[in-house]
Order: C-alpha cells, then structure tokens, then sequence
C-alpha cells in the first residue's frame, strides 16, 4: 500500500459518518485495508462490487462526463439508502468502498477530487498540508475534514480553525487570521478608564478608598480578559 494511500485511510478512519471502508487494488483484485467490521465472507461481493464500479464509472465518462481531451472525469459514485449510503471512488488503479451519511458524501467527494488533482491547501505558516486533516467540531463533537468552513452535521460556522502544525489561527486556505487587536484595545482601555474613576471616587471618598480601588482592579482585570475573548479569531 503506498504512503498515499495509507494517508487516505488514515483520514477515513477518523471521520465522523462513516460506518466501514474497504480499499481494493483492482489490478490485483485485493483487498488492502478493510474495517474489522467487514467480515471474510463478504470479500468477494466487495470485490466484485469494486470492479464493476470501476467499469460504470468508466463507460458513463465515454457519453457524459468527459473533457475536451477526453479525460475521464466519473470517479464518484454514491448509491443512496435511507440516510446512508455506499460510496465509490476511484483513484488510480484503487477503489474506496465508504458507508458513509448523506451529510459528508460531496465532502468526501470534494476531498477525493483534489486528491486525483494533486491539490494542495497548504498552511501559509508552517507549510503543513491540511487536504487530509481532521478537526473536531466544538458544538457536535464529530470528526469533519479540516478544510470545511461549515461542519455537515450541526451547520456550526468553522471559517477559522487552529492549525495542527503550528497551533496558530487560519482560515479553510490555510491563511493566518490574526487576533482583532481593535477590540483588544479597545476593551483594555475602557478597563483603564473604569479603574481611573474608581480610584478617583476612591480619593475623593475615603472611607470607601479599598472598596472603590479593589471595584476598578476587578473591573480592569475582566475587561482585559473581555478583550482577550472577544478579539481571538472565530
């Protein structure tokens, strides 16, 4: 199995939304990697299934789906069953078998085809490539493919996510967001005016000169933690 596709199943098996996979290498009729779940007895329908999928996607390209070049462009097939369904795709001389939710099939769909592109979407910061990364929504808690601005199960906004290399904010492009230092700003500022005018208060009232100091540090103190809050990138 070669390092690409070993990176390929790697992803799957992380991903919330799907059942099992199997990985056939139709050149050999073999199956390479499988979910424990995928009993013996059904390898050879797989194998079967695989190869005719292959055939399909091939003879549907020659009619409907091909470039000025002739390029074959049919490489997902997605059968439909209730809420879940079989996907196929094809990669080379590789076929992935995915039981997956309706939810996540044009996402995996959209990952294969940048795959079979030899795309990239590269962190602008450390270079790491985040085509077959995962991240954890923090509303659901399900495993999504890094590169979606929306998680495919709750719809929680994900536009702006930590990077797995280097731990920093960028966006679904691997582009650096910075922290809005206009609302950091603005947010100690107001903490320092707060504190200001309760020290004053404080000198001008003097039985309540601790009271009033220990009111304005309190005051400084959240609204700088306000800032730091409110100005991290979402």
């Amino acid at each position: 199995m070669s390092q690409l596709i070993q990176n390929i199943v790697s992803f799957i098996k992380k991903l919330s939304g799907i059942r099992w996979y199997v990985v056939v290498d139709i050149r050999e009729n073999k199956v390479l990697g499988k979910s424990s779940m995928i009993k013996e007895e059904a390898i050879d329908k797989l194998l079967a299934i695989s190869k005719l999928s292959s055939e399909l996607s091939g003879e549907i390209s020659k009619y409907t789906i091909t470039t000025p070049s002739g390029e074959v462009k049919a490489k997902s097939i997605f059968a439909k069953l209730n809420s879940e369904g079989l996907e196929i795709e094809s990669m080379d001389n590789h076929v992935f078998l995915l039981d997956v939710d309706q939810k996540i099939f044009d996402h995996i769909s959209m990952v294969f085809d940048k795959i079979r592109r030899k795309e990239k979407i590269e962190c602008k910061v450390c270079g790491r490539d985040l085509l077959l990364e995962t991240y954890n929504c923090p509303r659901c808690g399900r495993t999504i493919p890094f590169i979606l601005d929306r998680c495919p199960f709750c719809n929680y906004r994900l536009e702006v996510k930590k990077c797995p290399g280097h731990n920093g904010f960028v966006d679904t492009n691997g582009n650096p967001v910075k922290r809005d230092y206009v609302i950091l700003g603005s947010s100690i500022g107001v903490g320092v005016v707060a504190a200001g005018i309760t020290a004053y208060i404080g000198s001008i009232i003097p039985q309540y000169n601790i009271l009033m100091y220990g009111l304005g540090g309190l005051i400084a103190v959240l609204m700088v933690l306000f800032g730091i809050t409110t100005s991290s990138p979402r």
